[in-house]
């Protein structure tokens, strides 16, 4: 598992931490040649991983992408994206491409918000971005689940820069986006993340204004959801990072609404049941998340 940069209070960060077990992190760089930054997308693809746009000092959104082969040397792959610079963008693989989905671009310091897309675009190198629509069915949106799945793509929930939108969309083609019926069945959110493992979308933690959550839903088809998590769950939070690594689902760091969080949490593994969030394994290095 990889931690790569974030931010905490006492700034933004550009090292790369990575663990085999959760319990012991090895930091494989202390400065990436990237610029220090929170909010990025970051993905495998290619066998390497990768690194799109985020915000650094400033609140200033960057749309630059980079790619490493072992998280010690990273390659520019593009210093300015053909996308606008973005913050929080959804980012995930398919159909043999990394797409873009939405972001927040910009602050609008006056008017109480920042501005957020709904813009999408795939690349099947990380240099050259085509678009697939300047504006996709649903509204713009940052902080969103993005995910492939069950032969589409999936954007769940997210803010519009004022409130929270609390609905789910699917593609197969990255221009034409579906809505799926009704609001979700899961309390609405951002700053949350989703995965999948087990044949379904997972919806976890994240935020509902300044309140942190730590519920977790399950959807084998994205319309109907289940809550999956135990009693003994990771504590409420938002902006955390989360993984599907040796059976299990993992969470880590995060902001807790006060205070940025630097433990690890892991899952039951998934074939067993009840499925639990119940075991945190381990604290690791200074506070930040990615």
């Amino acid at each position: 598992m990889w931690i790569i940069g974030g931010e905490s209070d006492s700034g933004f960060f550009n090292d790369v931490w990575y663990s085999s077990d959760g319990t012991t992190w090895e930091e494989e760089t202390a400065h990436a040649p990237f610029s220090p930054r929170a909010e990025s997308g970051v993905t495998v693809f290619d066998n390497k991983l990768w690194i799109v746009g985020g915000r650094g000092p400033g609140a200033v959104p960057v749309n630059d992408v980079w790619y490493t082969e072992d998280g010690s040397t990273w390659t520019e792959a593009t210093d300015h994206a053909a996308f606008a610079a973005r913050y929080d963008p959804g980012l995930t693989v398919y159909d043999g491409k990394m797409w873009v989905v939405g972001g927040g671009t910009k602050p609008h310091p006056d008017q109480g918000y920042w501005s957020v897309a709904n813009d999408v675009w795939s690349s099947s190198d990380g240099v050259t971005w085509v678009e697939a629509t300047p504006s996709a069915g649903f509204s713009p949106r940052t902080n969103q689940g993005a995910v492939s799945f069950n032969g589409k793509m999936w954007v769940i929930d997210g803010w519009d820069g004022k409130n929270i939108l609390g609905d789910v969309w699917y593609s197969s083609d990255g221009s034409s986006w579906v809505q799926v019926n009704g609001p979700p069945g899961f309390p609405e959110r951002d700053a949350h993340q989703v995965v999948t493992v087990d044949g379904k979308l997972w919806v976890i933690g994240g935020q509902y204004g300044s309140r942190p959550l730590n519920d977790v839903w399950s959807s084998a088809d994205g319309m109907s959801w289940t809550n999956s998590g135990g009693d003994n769950r990771f504590t409420p939070r938002a902006a955390f990072g989360a993984a599907v690594f040796k059976n299990r689902i993992w969470v880590e760091g995060g902001y807790n609404g006060s205070q940025f969080l630097n433990d690890v949490w892991s899952s039951d593994p998934i074939e067993d049941e009840p499925f639990d969030f119940g075991h945190m394994i381990s604290d690791f290095f200074h506070e930040l998340f990615s």
